[in-house]
């Protein structure tokens, strides 16, 4: 069964990297969002499976797309992945308490992005 996962960033080629991997390699589907309001907007319309998710972004920032998604109760335990171009300790600390499942930075190892959907999107029985 596929399941839906929530790419959000503000690079346009990042977020396409991203959906690809996502539907080509690991089989799911990939909505993208190009903002934090956006990506918002879009968990309030759907039920997404494993979000996806920059820090850096336009209008609200990842942490606080972390925030409010792990305030609605149908995301208070999807893996949201951050994932950022900064390896600061303190950008890593902030993404946790923020409510994110884990840390990833950028440029993208696919191999480690692959293990990290098939770890949190294990397939149906």
């Amino acid at each position: 069964m596929k399941r839906l996962v929530l790419v959000v960033d503000d690079n346009v080629d990042d977020s396409n990297m991203l959906a690809q991997v996502v539907e080509l390699i690991c089989h799911h589907k990939a909505v993208i969002a190009s903002d934090g309001a956006q990506a918002i907007r879009l968990a309030e319309e759907n039920d997404f499976d494993l979000v996806l998710l920059d820090l850096q972004l336009p209008v609200i920032q990842g942490q606080d797309v972390a925030k409010s998604l792990r305030q609605m109760a149908r995301y208070r335990h999807v893996p949201i992945i951050a994932i950022t171009a900064h390896d600061e300790t303190e950008a890593r600390r902030q993404s946790l308490i923020a409510g994110c499942t884990v840390y990833l930075n950028k440029p993208i190892d696919t191999q480690a992005l692959i293990d990290i959907l098939e770890e949190h999107l294990p397939p149906s029985p």
